[in-house]
């Protein structure tokens, strides 16, 4: 069993969609692959295409719960049948998925309302163990209190403005030398980001908790890089030969994402 811990600080909006995901793996452990078809109605899961009309619509969700009552079968389950969550047949990573989010769980509802008038099941927290273990510990504090001074994390507009132009001439197979070569103001637009949230951190931090907090901004900004260098990469690869490269820009973009990102954790050290 290892002793390191991972350190994770997160918003109360990014805390729901950890715990969005964490339940539907645990789900997927214990053999409730038809959430996907609940997913897909709920619009969590999109279509590529957009149904041509409601009856399109439709038919393809007929297709699709279709199609997971068919695996389910497979595996051997009858109608909205599945393990339970303690059962020995589930893995062990589904199993920790489950403690991690009924913890998780538990600390979004208290912050939400420490004192409900009705309790539900969020509330129970971890009360029963499936793994050995360390229990995973979750609370929630304001900003301040966690020495990282707010600010935003959001790229600005233009940046994703550029991934979804780039995007879509990608897809429209556009020719290359007529469209604006977008990547290039994805990265000045991470770049501005970073500078500017350094500039704020700065600016509304104590001397003590700067350093901290603008070594944070850093490895934010090299994280979107990474991403965005993953992107190219998806997208620039010649889809018949994985090694060549459709576009020697894209190229050339994927290696300075990378180079930048490889920086800025070094200077965030």
């Amino acid at each position: 069993m290892s002793t390191k811990r991972i350190h994770l600080v997160l918003t109360t909006e990014q805390a729901g969609a950890v715990v969005a995901a964490l339940d539907l793996y645990a789900r997927m452990g214990i053999g409730q692959v038809r959430e996907i078809a609940n997913l897909v109605r709920a619009g969590s899961i999109p279509f590529a295409t957009k149904p041509a009309s409601f009856d399109d619509e439709m038919r393809r969700l007929d297709e699709i719960d279709a199609m997971t009552r068919q695996i389910a079968k497979s595996l051997g389950f009858g109608p909205n049948a599945s393990l339970g969550i303690g059962n020995q047949r589930v893995p062990i990573a589904a199993h920790r998925a489950y403690e991690i989010e009924k913890v998780l769980d538990k600390a979004l509802a208290d912050d939400r309302d420490p004192d409900p008038s009705f309790r539900d099941v969020r509330y129970d927290g971890l009360s029963v163990r499936y793994t050995d273990d360390p229990a995973p510990v979750a609370r929630a504090e304001r900003a301040e209190e966690s020495g990282v001074a707010p600010c935003s994390t959001a790229l600005p507009p233009s940046a994703l403005d550029a991934i979804g132009a780039y995007g879509s001439a990608k897809a429209d197979h556009a020719n290359d030398v007529a469209m604006p070569h977008a990547w290039q103001n994805l990265i000045e637009a991470i770049k501005t980001w970073a500078r500017q949230m350094n500039a704020q951190a700065r600016a509304s931090s104590e001397d003590a908790s700067a350093g901290a907090v603008a070594s944070e901004t850093l490895l934010r900004a090299a994280s979107m890089l990474q991403n965005c260098a993953a992107m190219i990469r998806a997208g620039g690869l010649a889809s018949e030969n994985p090694d060549v490269w459709d576009c020697v820009e894209d190229q050339a973009d994927h290696a300075e994402c990378l180079a930048l990102a490889d920086a800025l954790v070094a200077g965030a050290r």
